[in-house]
C-alpha cells in the first residue's frame, strides 16, 4: 500500500522488456509487464501481475522474466542485520536465476508453516493425540528434508560463484587493507537434513516450533577472519554490501549470459565520494536506473537525467473538465480539449493512458464517475487538425508524438464522449503519467 499515491485506490507499474540477443539469435518480441497494487479498501486489493496482457499461471512464471539487481538503502543493513536479511539476499538472487527455485522455496515454506502450526500448543488446550501428531510430523519432516536439501544445495553452489567476485570487489574498494571472506553457516552437511530433523524432533515438540533447516542458516561475512557484523565500521559495512551487490550482477551475467539491469534507489546519498565513484564506474556500459535527490553525481556520466511525474497541471482550454488526482474528469457530452504543458525545463518523453474496467469505480468515492468510453485525438501541428488515436495502445513515445508536440513543447488532446454518454453524468479518462526529461 505504501507504493500507492495518497488518495488513490491503486498504483500501476508498466515496462516493456527485451532480452539481450546473441549475434546468431533472432530478435524476440518485447514483453509487456504490468504490476498493479491495490489499497486494502479498493475493489481489488493486493498485488497482481500480467505479461503481455495475461496473468501468469504461477508466480514462478514471472520470476526471471526481467533480470535485475536492486540496491537500496535497506541493503546497507545486510552486515549488521539479522540472518533473515542475508538469507533473503541469497534467495532473491536464486529466484531470478533459477525460476524453479521459487517453486522449491515455496514448497518448503508451506511445509514449514504447517509444521509450526502442528507444533504450536493450542491456547484452548485442545491437542491432537500424540500418535497422530508424531505421524503428521514425520510426513512434514520428509517434505522439509527433500526441499531443504535442494535449497541448501543451490545456495552453496551460488556462493561458490559469488564469493570470489565479492572478495575481489572488496579488495579493490579497500585497496587491500583487509581481506573479505564469505562462509555459509550451515546446520547440516549435504544429505544430512533428514537425520537432523529426526534427532531434534523431541526437542522441537517441547519448544513448540521448528528449530533446524535452511530457514535457520546464515551467510557469514568476515573481514580478516573476524565477523563483520561485530567488528566492521560503518565504512567497511558499506564496502561489504557494495561488493556483494556488484558481485550479484556479475554472477547473474556469468550464469545467464545477460547482464541484469541495475536498479539503484537513492543509495548514492549513503556513500562517500570514493564508494560513489566506484559504483558510478561499474555502471558504465550497463543499463542502470538510478533515483536520487541530487543529480550532481551524474553530470560527468554518459547517462540522461530524467524528471518523472505528471507534468504541471493539465489545463482545459475548451469544454467542461477538471483534474482529479491522476485523472482528467470530463463533464457532459461536448468535446473537451486539454493542454499538457511541460514547462520550460522539461520535454515530454512519453504519454501514457491507463484504461479501466466498467466496474472499477463502483463501490468507492468514484462511484458517480463512468470510465471513459469515447474517442481521443491528438492535435496535429502539421495539418492543423485532430488525429484520432487508439488509447488501447496505452503508451505513446516521443517518436509517436512527433507530429503532435508544438514548438513550445505543449501537446493538446481532445476527448469526445462516446455514444453511451449521458447528459449530467461525468466520465473519466485516467491519465497514468506524462513523463519528461531535462531539456
Amino acid at each position: 500500500a505504501e507504493l500507492v499515491r495518497r488518495g488513490e485506490p491503486f498504483a500501476v507499474l508498466e515496462a516493456s522488456t527485451l532480452r539481450a540477443q546473441q549475434e546468431e539469435q533472432e530478435p524476440d518480441e518485447p514483453n509487456r509487464v504490468r504490476l498493479t497494487v491495490g489499497t486494502p479498501d479498493s475493489q481489488r486489493p493486493g498485488r497482481y501481475a500480467s505479461v503481455n496482457g495475461a496473468a501468469p499461471r504461477r508466480a514462478a512464471g514471472l520470476a526471471g522474466s526481467f533480470p535485475a539487481v536492486v540496491f537500496d538503502p535497506g541493503h546497507l543493513s545486510l552486515v549488521k542485520g539479522a540472518p533473515e536479511g542475508r538469507r533473503k539476499f541469497l534467495d532473491a538472487a536464486l529466484c531470478q536465476l533459477y525460476p524453479g527455485y521459487l517453486t522449491v522455496y515455496r514448497r518448503y515454506l508451506r511445509a514449514l508453516q504447517q509444521k509450526n502450526a502442528l507444533l504450536r500448543r493450542s491456547p484452548a488446550g485442545q491437542e491432537r493425540p500424540y500418535a497422530e501428531k508424531m505421524a503428521l510430523l514425520e510426513v512434514l519432516n520428509t517434505e522439509l528434508a527433500a526441499q531443504g536439501e535442494a535449497i541448501q544445495q543451490r545456495r552453496r553452489a551460488y556462493l561458490e560463484r559469488l564469493a570470489p567476485l565479492a572478495c575481489a570487489n572488496y579488495e579493490e574498494l579497500s585497496h587491500g587493507a583487509e581481506r573479505m571472506e564469505l562462509r555459509y553457516a550451515a546446520q547440516f552437511e549435504p544429505g544430512g537434513l533428514a537425520a537432523l530433523l529426526k534427532a531434534r524432533q523431541n526437542e522441537e515438540v517441547r519448544a513448540g516450533q521448528s528449530l533446524c533447516g535452511p530457514h535457520r542458516e546464515d551467510l557469514e561475512l568476515l573481514l580478516d577472519g573476524q565477523p563483520a557484523r561485530v567488528f566492521a565500521s560503518q565504512g567497511q559495512q558499506r564496502s561489504v554490501v557494495l561488493s556483494l551487490k556488484m558481485a550479484e550482477a556479475a554472477a547473474a551475467a556469468a550464469i545467464t549470459g545477460e547482464h541484469p539491469v541495475l536498479l539503484l534507489d537513492d543509495v548514492l546519498s549513503e556513500l562517500d565520494d570514493g564508494r560513489k565513484q566506484y559504483l558510478l564506474t561499474r555502471m558504465r556500459e550497463k543499463q542502470t536506473f538510478v533515483t536520487s535527490c541530487d543529480d550532481t553525481a551524474f553530470l560527468k556520466t554518459d547517462g540522461e537525467v530524467y524528471r518523472c511525474g505528471q507534468i504541471r497541471e493539465p489545463s482545459v482550454t475548451s469544454g467542461i473538465g477538471a483534474n482529479y488526482g491522476n485523472s482528467m474528469i470530463l463533464y457532459g457530452t461536448d468535446p473537451v480539449v486539454v493542454e499538457y504543458d511541460p514547462g520550460t525545463d522539461i520535454v515530454i518523453e512519453k504519454f501514457s493512458f491507463l484504461p479501466v474496467s466498467d466496474g472499477f469505480f463502483q463501490g468507492n468515492q468514484y462511484s458517480y464517475i463512468r470510465p471513459f468510453s469515447g474517442e481521443t485525438s491528438f492535435y496535429n501541428e502539421k495539418t492543423g487538425s485532430y488525429d484520432p488515436v487508439d488509447i488501447r495502445k496505452q503508451d505513446f513515445s516521443r517518436e509517436d508524438l512527433a507530429d503532435y508536440i508544438a514548438a513550445d513543447g505543449k501537446i493538446t488532446v481532445r476527448y469526445t464522449a462516446g455514444s453511451n454518454a449521458e447528459i449530467g453524468v461525468s466520465q473519466t479518462l485516467p491519465l497514468l503519467m506524462v513523463t519528461g526529461r531535462e531539456s
